[in-house]
């Protein structure tokens, strides 16, 4: 999510919808504070990374300073199939990413082996 208190301004990042391309973009105005990979967040009080959810975002201090809030959509059928994508590659890459935290890197690896078990209704 990018954050500009100069221009008032949030924009969201759900995921596949260009969030590297704005993140790209629109760096000169980000003054968010929130990193964009897996950390563990207190306001949450759990780990998330910078595709936060509108649920999420609403839980943080920044959803009450009534800024401009937006995010970017995609047709559903491009963002599932690069969604698809980015999975295989999330398997092959993030098992090798060094994390801000040993126990969090743990995490994201259960939770990838467990999202290799599923089927795909999402049934293990």
């Amino acid at each position: 999510m990018i954050i500009s208190h100069a221009y008032k301004f949030v924009l969201l990042s759900p995921w596949k919808t260009a969030s590297s391309t704005c993140h790209a973009t629109l760096s000169i105005y980000d003054e968010s504070h929130y990193l964009r990979f897996f950390y563990f967040n207190k306001y949450l009080n759990r780990v998330v990374h910078q595709h936060v959810t509108l649920a999420e975002y609403l839980s943080l201090p920044e959803s009450r300073l009534g800024y401009f809030t937006a995010a970017f959509v995609r047709n559903p059928y491009d963002r599932a199939y690069s969604g698809f994508l980015q999975l295989q590659d999330d398997i092959a890459i993030q098992p090798k990413i060094v994390f801000e935290h040993s126990w969090i890197k743990d995490l994201v690896k259960a939770q990838i082996v467990e999202n290799q078990k599923k089927d795909y209704r999402g049934r293990v």
